[in-house]
């Protein structure tokens, strides 16, 4: 439990474990990001998970991060912050995360399955707590079950605020897939000018006491 105490934020991603700081597993989140979109018409073909959780009484913002990925994807974890300011009645910057590597070989998914997919983006999201917190988004007191401490994401297209669940996510970058593409990389969403890292703030300016936990998801979707 002291280890617990010590801890502001872990990250996760799905896939196995790989530790960047010392620190505990919370559970897993998603992310997707900017104008408020569906995302029935793309398949998801790679995620990484965020959670960020912040215990009662902690005046630091002493952040550990846990990370993993899957084989499709990379993590960057090289611009995360580590604050140590009072959080209270502040914007808290987390830093920046994202992608430094995709590679995903594997483009005829989409239609029934066998078409090749023309468009890829990569999309953020907050992931439904559930139980007394189901409904809530943003960094969520989990201690008396409100939301409304909203999650600044930003995106190739600017800062947006991070909708939750995968019915809100925001899309943060996008990139045309050509009929000479054999193969989706990092490096194909960048030469167009697309960003695979994002910068995260979290407002804290109205954050009464208790638990926060909130879970965050990147994903690299495929479509016609």
């Amino acid at each position: 439990m002291k280890l617990l105490l010590l801890s502001w934020a872990l990250l996760s991603i799905v896939g196995c474990s790989a530790s960047i700081h010392d620190g505990r597993t919370m559970a897993d989140g998603i992310i997707d990001r900017v104008p408020a979109i569906t995302t029935s018409d793309f398949t998801t073909v790679a995620t990484v998970r965020l959670n960020v959780y912040r215990v009662s009484g902690l005046q630091l913002a002493d952040i550990t991060y846990t990370s993993s990925a899957s084989a499709s994807v990379t993590e960057d974890v090289s611009a995360l912050i580590s604050p140590t300011e009072d959080v209270d009645g502040l914007t808290l910057d987390l830093g920046s995360y994202g992608l430094s590597g995709i590679r995903i070989n594997q483009l005829s998914v989409c239609g029934a399955g066998t078409e090749k997919c023309t468009a890829a983006q990569i999309i953020a999201y907050t992931v439904d707590l559930g139980g007394a917190n189901a409904g809530l988004g943003g960094f969520v007191n989990i201690t008396e079950n409100y939301g409304g401490n909203d999650v600044t994401i930003s995106g190739t297209g600017g800062d947006a605020t991070l909708g939750h669940t995968v019915s809100n996510a925001n899309v943060l970058s996008s990139y045309t897939i050509t009929g000479a593409d054999r193969k989706l990389s990092a490096d194909d969403f960048t030469s167009a000018g697309q960003l695979v890292v994002f910068p995260l703030e979290v407002d804290f300016s109205n954050a009464g006491v208790g638990d926060y936990q909130m879970q965050i998801e990147i994903a690299v979707q495929l479509a016609l």
